[in-house]
């Protein structure tokens, strides 16, 4: 039990208790299936809960009906819980006892007299255990400095359980004692007046008896009358010390959290005066404080990362825009676990845009995974994504990388400089015709110019997300009320799309006509499956890219020539290795490690989808990192990404500055799990049975290729950056092109 295993008890957290059980090697028992488990912490039964609490066994023996030798008057027993030798510690593994549990029945060694016996802890006499209560020890936490006996040498005490000291925690394992983890300078509770102290081992109810053993607590913390929390109705309860699951301890033992007790606290934060609080909110949002700002005044207030709060766009856009805000990695999770949270009609928040925007159809980012057109159109787009792969890296070639960077060059050489987003949204839809269908919008006879086509996408687009935006008319100067008021009150009509969206429902039904033939085969409609199409392109794959490309330019051009110089280097290695006739490969591509992680760092701090909401599909505890809190069936969750994913306690104190090879390593892979700007953590693949993009994998690649192809091409470049509707606006100012392929520098 070496002190390295429980760096969570350096926290000051006087209240938690160690785990009782926290290595899956530790104990064949656990690979069993959790109902045949052997729980190493015996449960009460009713007669035992029925005593007078005086003549309870301590709460880490429980059970009159498992040991005879309990039947005994109490000064015949034998101790309980006796502790290990060095010599008990030297045995093989299996052939140990368990430091929580040890019965006289199952050892023969324990069936010697008491004297010949190796207890290495000396056993409480029946006058220690006739006094009340308040004046003996918990069996799991004595302070050396409680009692006088306790000042004698050792070998006089009557100490029933000695406390190891941070010495006898950095001994090797095999000198060490028993796995309960007992230094009295852990808990300053310790120190008040021994009547003021909460003592950590108290005993069950009756109520909690009975209940399955899976649902209850570990008997190491089971009183009803001794913590605030335990005082509510038994459903309200949270069980602070679970008996772990086969799941947590074959994790390692790096990754294992102790499933440490939290304090229940009441969500703070208020939604105020109805009407009037919630436009107060908005404008404080969109234009008096900002995004962050709004946020973190209110982290500030309520010394929480949790709180109550109205959310955009509000009256009279939204019926109700109350919501409960999780803004830490802790808790921001729960929006992914649908077991607890439903997704339906959340996709946009608190408002929900007309479906006659979509064909009459809620579309599958509408829908949760419990309806069964979810899962018919994931699989589609799954199955699509799968028939076209092959298509995607000559189409990103042909079709993004030669036309916009020959524009960069020919613009910055002409002008000075060169508007990246405009390029970028007139040429990245072309891209996503291509690699999806073959089929490019601006080819003749379709549309005429790929600017027609994404101008009316852009219309669609912003019908659909001008409650969530602002200083769209404030720019052609605008006062901000009469911009909030125009923008975020009343829906604008649909009919102002329909043109528009009617030639998109066109291209797709024609372009995408192999597309529906797979739809058909899951049992879809070509007609809904298409309306599907339309939006899974339309609004979240070329909507995400609009976001991504220049936030990549951002990051990038605000790094400076050195990144510049170690992205290039390799890049141009990996293409030389790994790639095909100097082209970039998928192999190339798992061979650029810093790339890559330049990739997921800006996919971490500046997320493409800022916001996740979900409603509670019943009563459940949400926890934080300091707290744990009552959320009721049907409130809403919602989740600001910008904050969770640069949560200091993740990723240290510079968790708000873009660190380039941040995933860069074996540690680095270790916070991919904390990487959620698809709806569900980086290292999980999305299912039909979760709300996590279906193109997630896809928008990965096509990030990687971005930065690979650029500095295939480029040395370094520079740009000016401020901010637009949606991301950031890239104006790139100078371009240094690769010696190698330019046989000179040239620089505009």
């Amino acid at each position: 039990m070496s002190s390295n295993r429980y760096a969570w008890l350096d926290n000051q957290q006087p209240e938690q208790l160690s785990a009782s059980i926290m290595s899956s090697n530790r104990y064949p028992w656990l690979d069993k299936p959790q109902p045949e488990q052997q729980a190493p912490l015996l449960l009460p039964t009713k007669e035992w809960i029925d005593k007078p609490q005086l003549e309870q066994l301590s709460a880490s023996i429980m059970s009159t009906n498992r040991y005879p030798w309990l039947d005994k008057p109490q000064p015949e027993q034998q101790a309980p819980l006796l502790l290990p030798t060095k010599e008990w510690l030297d045995k093989p593994q299996p052939e140990q006892l368990s430091a929580s549990i040890m019965s006289t029945n199952r050892y023969p060694w324990l069936d010697k007299p008491q004297s010949e016996q190796q207890a290495p802890v000396l056993l409480p006499t029946k006058e220690w255990t006739d006094k009340p209560q308040l004046e003996q020890l918990s069996a799991s936490i004595m302070s050396s400095n409680r009692y006088p006996w306790l000042d004698n040498p050792q070998p006089e005490q009557q100490a029933p359980l000695l406390l190891p000291t941070k010495e006898w925690l950095d001994k090797p394992q095999p000198e060490q004692l028993s796995a309960s983890i007992m230094s009295t300078n852990r808990y300053p509770w310790l120190d008040k007046p021994q009547p003021e102290q909460q003592a950590p081992l108290v005993l069950p109810t009756k109520e909690w008896i009975d209940k399955p053993q899976l649902e209850q607590l570990s008997a190491s913390i089971t009183c009803s009358n001794r913590y605030p929390w335990l005082d509510k109705p038994q459903p309200e309860q949270q069980a602070p010390l679970l008996l772990p699951t086969k799941e947590w301890l074959d994790k390692p033992q790096s990754e294992q959290q102790a499933p440490l007790l939290l304090p229940t606290k009441k969500i703070p934060g208020s939604y105020g005066i109805p009407f009037i609080s919630p436009i107060k909110d908005r404008l404080d949002y969109y234009y008096f404080k900002g995004h962050d700002n709004f946020f973190q005044s209110k982290i500030n207030q309520y010394s929480s990362t949790v709180f109550r709060t109205n959310m955009i766009p509000g009256p009279l856009m939204a019926s109700n825009p109350r919501v409960i805000a999780v803004l830490d990695a802790k808790s921001f999770p729960i929006l992914f676990d649908t077991s607890k949270v439903e997704k339906k009609n959340v996709f946009t928040g608190t408002y929900m845009p007309s479906t006659k925007l979509t064909g009459g159809y809620r579309v599958c980012s509408y829908l949760d995974p419990s309806e069964p057109t979810h899962a018919k159109v994931k699989q589609f787009l799954f199955n699509l994504l799968k028939s076209r792969k092959d298509y995607f890296l000559p189409a990103f070639r042909s079709a993004y990388v030669a036309p916009i960077f020959s524009s960069v060059e020919s613009q910055v050489a002409t002008h000075g400089h060169v508007d990246f987003n405009a390029l970028n949204n007139d040429i990245a839809f072309d891209f996503l015709g291509e690699a999806y269908f073959g089929e490019r919008p601006s080819k003749e006879g379709m549309f005429g110019s790929c600017f027609n086509f994404q101008k009316k996408v852009t219309i669609w687009l912003l019908l659909q997300l001008a409650p969530l935006a602002s200083n769209i008319l404030t720019k052609f100067l605008i006062p901000k009320l009469v911009e909030d008021f125009l923008l975020h009150t009343f829906a604008f009509p649909s009919f102002i799309a329909q043109p528009g969206y009617k030639s998109m429902y066109e291209y797709f039904n024609t372009a995408g006509s192999a597309a529906l033939d797979l739809a058909e085969k899951v049992g879809l409609s070509r007609d809904e499956a298409c309306h599907n199409l339309i939006f899974a392109t339309c609004f979240n794959t070329y909507g995400g890219l609009r976001v991504l490309f220049p936030g990549l330019l951002k990051r990038l051009a605000q790094s400076g020539r050195d990144l510049h110089a170690r992205l290039a280097t390799e890049v141009r290695q990996a293409v030389a290795t790994h790639g095909e006739n100097g082209q970039v490969t998928l192999g190339a591509l798992e061979q650029m490690e810093l790339a890559n992680s330049v990739v997921y760092e800006v996919l971490r701090i500046d997320p493409p989808v800022e916001f996740q909401y979900a409603h509670a599909k019943k009563d459940f505890l949400l926890q934080s990192h300091d707290a744990q809190y009552q959320v009721r069936k049907g409130e809403m969750l919602f989740g600001y990404q910008p904050f969770a994913t640069r949560d200091k306690r993740v990723f240290g104190a510079n968790a708000g500055e873009f660190v380039p090879d941040r995933f860069v390593g074996s540690d680095g892979a270790k916070l991919l799990r904390y990487v959620w700007w698809s709806n569900g953590p980086e290292t999980q693949d999305p299912t039909v049975n979760d709300k996590q993009c279906a193109g997630k994998n896809f928008v990965v690649l096509v990030a990687r290729l971005f930065v690979a192809e650029f500095f295939l091409r480029y040395d370094s470049f520079t740009a000016e950056i401020s901010s637009s509707v949606v991301g950031a606006q890239v104006n790139i100012t100078s371009i240094t092109k690769a010696k190698a392929k330019a046989h000179a520098s040239n620089f505009y």
